[in-house]
């Protein structure tokens, strides 16, 4: 896996080329962390190189130890960041790459304080697939995951118990892929071939349709009666399950991608070739009531190039990616966000009007939602970025180097995301992390204390939180007996929204004098964790 911060890898400063012993012992670490996904085995090798009196070897070692740390989760990542940011300032590239990290993290290079609230992630680990794994989606009720490889003509199926790959079927140049409600069906798309390949999730077995086109897009219907497909120049057609057959759809020309909400009977259909009131750079989303067949709304002025739609959970927002609507120079780019290479369109399905267009500086993908959450995760290439849906604020960063297109448990604590460089999936593990401080001066603890106050900031909503669930340090929150209560909500740290402040017995903390940062854990009222790295400066 070809991490983002290992571009330092190539061999520039000529005295680290001068040590082939030490450089092979590098890149003995990188095999194991990259190739075979092994960071646990890994790490050694890279804290051996990082002993080397050449300091840019020794300042490689470091990085490549802290982004193991970083994967597995452990709070060794912040701790080795910063030695490097501190120990390697004659070193600019990599003391700039270690703040970075630290920065991704929600870390400060200096004094450790964590920042605001937000969803992270590490890697559990890399399943090899096919060439270029493009979507993933959940099916058969949530115990596989299918991977459309649009390199090698095939789709693979992950067990989610075992996370190991158990089927590789044909299916010639998959793109679009997506299942039934039921999970019983998974239905990809061939481009530029006329083929729907439908595959039975309980048998594997796969046959194939024309539909009359290259498929652009999949959206079966929430009853499970009928798929849509979308053809661009082609039209749109609809395939009857029951019956097998597929027909024609009457609508303007050039439907490209499609989405279905989980209630009702309404497709959304995002049309190129500008659509019915639309123009060049200016594509229009188009409402389709698929029980009378007709087209009842458009929403226009857009800067959109008709790209891949996603529709929250719970129906009320869809997001909309424009393509090139603001680089393509025959178009003129009226309503893109300044100095915005790619643009989402946040639109709210309630009253179908756009909530607001976020502009990025590079490309972007695919758009998922995260289950159990108000979260939606975007795909550039190079990471995935987490927004909060409501407030379409950003939420956390993943360095991870995927176009979306993921698919999540039931739960939303664990994500499947396609890697198409590595030929690839990376199962994610995630959570919230949020800013957790010990209100005592310099967080000092001292054991002989009979209590702790510790305060989670407003950064989570607080009434979020499960009290019962706090963990800090491996001691759980003291029970209201103790003469305080369980939690007390205040502005103890912040203004404006309250605080959450708990109590823990100092000699129940398994932690040891001089530790520096320690974990708390929690959970939200609907069972998402939450996790932070709190200063700690225990005493004597």
């Amino acid at each position: 896996m070809q991490w983002r911060l290992f571009s330092l890898i190539a061999c520039v400063p000529w005295a680290v080329c001068a040590q082939p012993d030490a450089a092979r012992r590098l890149q003995e670490g990188i095999d194991l962390a990259e190739s075979r996904g092994d960071c646990r085995s890994a790490i050694p090798v890279f804290e051996d190189v990082a002993k080397q009196r050449n300091r840019d070897l020794a300042a490689r070692g470091l990085l490549y130890a802290g982004r193991c740390y970083e994967l597995l989760g452990s709070v060794k990542a912040a701790a080795v960041y910063r030695q490097v940011a501190a120990k390697f300032r004659d070193r600019g590239e990599y003391a700039s790459e270690a703040e970075s990290r630290l920065s991704a993290l929600g870390a400060s290079p200096l004094s450790g304080r964590t920042g605001a609230a937000t969803l992270a992630s590490r890697v559990l680990k890399l399943i090899p697939v096919g060439k270029v794994p493009y979507r993933a989606v959940m099916a058969a009720s949530g115990g596989e995951v299918y991977v459309s490889n649009a390199g090698d003509d095939s789709i693979t199926v992950i067990d989610t118990t075992t996370d190991l790959a158990v089927a590789n079927l044909p299916v010639r140049h998959p793109g679009a892929v997506t299942a039934s409600a039921d999970g019983r069906t998974v239905y990809a798309g061939s481009y530029p071939e006329h083929s729907l390949s439908i595959i039975d999730t309980r048998t594997k077995a796969v046959r194939t349709v024309d539909p009359g086109g290259p498929v652009r897009d999949i959206a079966p219907t929430t009853d499970g009666s009928s798929v849509y497909i979308s053809l661009g120049h082609s039209g749109l057609r609809k395939l009857d399950v029951a019956s097998g057959t597929i027909s024609e759809v009457a609508t303007p020309p050039c439907p490209t991608h499609l989405a279905i909400p989980p209630m009702g009977q309404v497709l959304w259909i995002g049309y190129q070739c500008g659509g019915p009131g639309g123009r060049p750079g200016h594509d229009v989303i188009g409402k389709f009531d698929t029980a009378s067949g007709a087209l009842v709304n458009t929403i226009t002025g857009l800067a959109n190039v008709a790209g891949v739609m996603s529709i929250s959970p719970d129906g009320s927002t869809m997001w909309a990616q424009g393509q090139d609507a603001c680089t393509h120079p025959k178009y003129d780019h009226i309503g893109c966000p300044p100095g915005a290479k790619a643009v989402i369109h946040a639109i709210d399905l309630r009253n179908e009007t756009v909530i607001r267009t976020l502009g990025f500086g590079g490309s972007v993908g695919y758009t998922t939602f995260l289950p159990r959450t108000r979260l939606a995760a975007v795909g550039t290439g190079d990471q995935l970025l987490f927004f909060d849906s409501r407030t379409l604020k950003p939420a956390g960063s993943m360095p991870i180097p995927t176009i979306g297109g993921l698919a999540y448990t039931s739960d939303g604590l664990r994500a499947y995301a396609p890697l198409r460089e590595q030929g690839a999936v990376a199962v994610l593990e995630m959570f919230l992390t949020a800013v957790v401080r010990v209100a005592s001066h310099e967080s000092i603890v001292q054991r002989a204390g009979s209590l702790i106050r510790l305060v989670l900031d407003s950064t989570i909503n607080v009434r979020d939180v499960d009290p019962a669930s706090i963990r800090f340090a491996g001691a759980p929150a003291v029970p209201p007996s103790f003469g305080k209560p369980l939690v007390s909500i205040g502005n103890f740290v912040t203004v404006g929204e309250p605080d959450l402040a708990f109590y823990v017995r100092a000699d129940a903390l398994s932690i040891r004098p001089g530790t520096r940062e320690v974990l708390f854990q929690a959970q939200t009222r609907g069972g998402f964790p939450i996790r932070a790295l709190v200063p700690v400066n225990m005493a004597p």
